[in-house]
């Protein structure tokens, strides 16, 4: 049996660094990220070590709280390391119904007479 052990964060401390309060909504989460991150990036802020750190806080808070599952467990006071170590980025990007392969087929398919023929493909 393996326990991990918990980070110990206080609860307000990841809501603080971005600056919403644990009610938040995950849009709010997410806007409040995307604000900071832009305005503390190391690209805008070259050689600046605190808007370095910052950027990291931010990025940290947003893996965590960006996270339902991941914001469940630090509301509750049982995230471990293991947990946010493994966990994927949180993504605001809709996944694509249309891979790569799928595009390149669908010429083929155009004029066929099938209904696959009458969708618009997509422009990118």
């Amino acid at each position: 049996i393996s326990i991990t052990k918990p980070l110990h964060w206080p609860r307000r401390d990841l809501y603080e660094v971005l600056g919403v309060p644990p009610t938040a909504t995950q849009a709010q989460i997410k806007t409040a990220y995307y604000e900071q991150s832009f305005r503390y990036h190391p690209d805008r802020n070259a050689g600046s070590a605190a808007a370095a750190e910052r950027f990291a806080a931010v990025s940290e808070a947003y893996l965590v709280l960006g996270s339902a599952a991941l914001r469940r467990k630090y509301d509750r006071g049982v995230l471990s390391r293991e947990d946010v170590r493994g966990a994927p980025k949180p993504s605001g990007r809709p996944e694509r119904s249309w891979g790569r392969a799928a595009w390149l087929a669908a010429p083929a398919a155009v004029g066929t007479g099938e209904a696959a023929s009458h969708q618009q493909l997509p422009l990118w």
